[in-house]
Formats: structure tokens, C-alpha cells, sequence
């Protein structure tokens, strides 16, 4: 083809190294295209053939690359005897995987981090845009904002006027970007903050009270008492982004989120895809979260039901009282027999 006589270990080597700079092409094109657009990197809402291109075929195009081109060197430098060459081809494809695994997890977070960088430049647009009398391009800044994590701190002021503005969906969505903004490393020096989301906690709408009282958990400034009713009313009335801010409250309080345990387990059963966050939480609550598990084992998809598992397995003796549970769902569904079998024996409890 093309004048070029290859050998087979040669295409192969080829076939490899063009997969792997599809999946970088793809991945620079997916960043260039979010700045240019001002999309961000995470929507909210995926088509179908986006979220298939995205989840499973990019990545299965780098596992397929790592093991062809792995292959393709073993033969190259000088390839296993004959009798052994099924076994030697084996082990260099499953270890061309797994780093093929590395090297997309390590693709992904590069991605991540420069689409976030890029977007960081925006941000003195969004600060303006937060005054506008357009109560939607508000909203819109608002969204952005929330989306840029620590890159938003330079609109941290405007977020915390905004925080009255007129709009619920707006002060929501500022409460939340100030959370986001400050919980790598939060400026426990600043006394704004907390002073703003102590005057917002009783704002009339409750997804404003949950994100002012997740606020006020990740600078000390309330008690459990305090923020939880504010916290479990966002995890029963709120949408998805309310209930992961108020996770992160949860977290940051540890046992104190107990009297929760049950509203957490509803938003989880709700909405479950994208609310593995709340199993940390569980597994910090300890035995009073043992039921609501229990009840994620009976109500929860497979996925739900894997981290309910692993949580209770990591709770540990305490949570005997699932054993029952785990034995049954582990005689019911196969794709989980060996998981249960690992939190039984963590559990203490005999593997059936």
C-alpha cells in the first residue's frame, strides 16, 4: 500500500500509534472546542452518541493502542519462540492494557486541568456578566462560575453580591460557586464569606439555604445542629446540583451528618447516576448509615449496589447487621458475588 512493504508486527505498530493520536486529536479538539464555545467540560445534559464517544469509545481506543503497540515491540525485538508466542503475545496485550488504562486516566486529567485553565481566562467576562440586568446572562455567569472550581476565585467578590440577588436560581448557583471556590483550601482568614452565607441561611428558597449552610460547615462557622435541617431539606426537595454541595457539607461533617443518613439515601435512590460521593459520607456516619445501605442493596442499580457493598465492607464488624442483605444478594446476582464475598469477610461474617 502506498509503495510501503510492512511487516505485520510493523502495521501493527502503526495501527497503534495512529489510535493513540486519534485519541489525542479528539481530546485537544474537545478542549479547543469547550473554550470556543464556552461549554463546559462536564455538561449537565449528554446526546446519546456524545456520552457513547466520550465513556466508551475514546477510552477503548487507547486500551486498544497500548496493546497493539506493545505487541507489535515484543515481536520487533525479535519476538518469543513459537511454542510460547500465544502465551508471550497475552501477557504483553493485558499489560499493554492496563498501562493503556494509565496512560487515559492520565489523558483525562490532563484534559481536564487545560480545558479548566483555558476557561480561567473567561472569568473577568463572567464577573461582568454577574451584574448584568439580564436576569438569564446572570444566571449563565452564575452556572460557569460554579463549574471553574478554584479558578473562579477572582469573582469571588461579585458571587457574594450576588448572593441577594433577585433571582433564587441565581443566588443558588453563586452560593454554590463560592463552596466550590473555596474548599481546596479555604481562606479561613476571610471573614466575608461566612458572614454573607450566615445572612443568606435563611434565605426563602432552600436551595440557597443548602449551599449557604455547606458554606458555613467548610468555614467552621455553625454547628451540626444548625446547618442540618437547611442540608436535609436540599437532599429532599433539591435537584442534583443542590444534593452534591450538600454532600459536601456532609463530609466535611463526618458522624455529626448522621441524623441525614436517611435523606442522603433517598438522593442517592432519586438520582443515582453521578452520587457515588455520598458512600464516603455513609461509611464516615458509620452504623446509623448500616440501614440506608441496606436499603440501597434492595433498591439501588448495580452500580449503586457495588458502592453500597465496598461502604459496608469498609464499615467493617459494626455492620453485621447486613449480612443477611449481602448473603442475598450475592446468591441473586452473580455480577456481585465477588464483591459481597470481600465485604463478608471484612464484615467477619462467613462466606457462603
Amino acid at each position: 500500500m502506498f509503495g510501503f512493504q510492512l511487516e505485520n508486527d510493523e502495521w501493527l505498530l502503526l495501527i497503534g500509534l495512529v489510535c493513540l493520536a486519534s485519541r489525542l486529536l479528539y481530546g485537544f479538539a474537545r478542549v479547543v472546542w469547550c473554550f470556543v464555545t464556552d461549554t463546559p467540560y462536564f455538561p449537565q445534559s449528554m446526546s446519546g452518541f456524545y456520552k457513547y464517544s466520550r465513556f466508551l469509545f475514546m477510552p477503548n481506543l487507547t486500551f486498544l493502542a497500548c496493546a497493539a503497540m506493545s505487541i507489535a515491540l515484543v515481536s520487533l525485538l525479535g519476538g518469543p519462540e513459537r511454542n510460547v508466542r500465544e502465551l508471550i503475545y497475552g501477557v504483553a496485550g493485558g499489560t499493554g492494557l492496563c498501562f493503556g488504562i494509565f496512560v487515559e486516566v492520565t489523558l483525562s486529567i490532563a484534559e481536564v486541568k487545560l480545558t479548566f485553565w483555558l476557561a480561567s481566562f473567561r472569568v473577568p467576562r463572567w464577573r461582568e456578566q454577574l451584574q448584568s440586568g439580564d436576569s438569564e446572562e446572570r444566571l449563565l455567569a452564575a452556572k460557569r462560575l460554579e463549574s471553574m472550581g478554584a479558578y473562579a476565585r477572582p469573582a469571588l467578590y461579585e458571587l457574594l453580591t450576588a448572593l441577594r440577588d433577585e433571582s433564587a436560581d441565581v443566588r443558588s448557583a453563586c452560593g454554590r460557586a463560592i463552596l466550590y471556590a473555596s474548599l481546596k483550601s479555604p481562606p479561613l482568614e476571610d471573614k466575608d464569606i461566612p458572614t454573607a452565607a450566615r445572612k443568606t441561611v435563611t434565605d426563602p428558597d432552600f436551595r440557597v439555604r443548602s449551599a449557604a449552610a455547606a458554606i458555613l460547615v467548610l468555614f467552621r462557622a455553625a454547628s451540626a445542629e444548625e446547618v442540618l435541617p437547611s442540608l436535609m431539606a436540599g437532599l429532599t426537595q433539591g435537584d442534583k446540583e443542590t444534593d452534591t454541595a450538600a454532600i459536601v457539607a456532609l463530609d466535611l461533617l463526618g458522624p455529626d451528618a448522621a441524623p441525614a443518613a436517611h435523606e442522603l439515601k433517598e438522593a442517592v435512590l432519586k438520582h443515582r447516576e453521578g452520587m457515588y460521593t455520598a458512600f464516603p459520607v455513609f461509611q464516615k456516619i458509620g452504623v446509623p448509615a448500616v440501614p440506608m445501605l441496606i436499603e440501597i442493596l434492595y433498591r439501588g442499580d448495580n452500580t449503586l449496589k457495588m458502592q453500597a457493598i465496598e461502604t459496608l465492607g469498609n464499615i467493617g464488624e459494626p455492620a453485621r447487621e447486613a449480612l443477611p442483605a449481602l448473603r442475598t444478594i450475592g446468591r441473586d446476582n452473580s455480577t456481585l458475588k465477588f464483591n459481597v464475598k470481600r465485604a463478608v469477610r471484612k464484615i467477619g461474617g462467613v462466606v457462603g
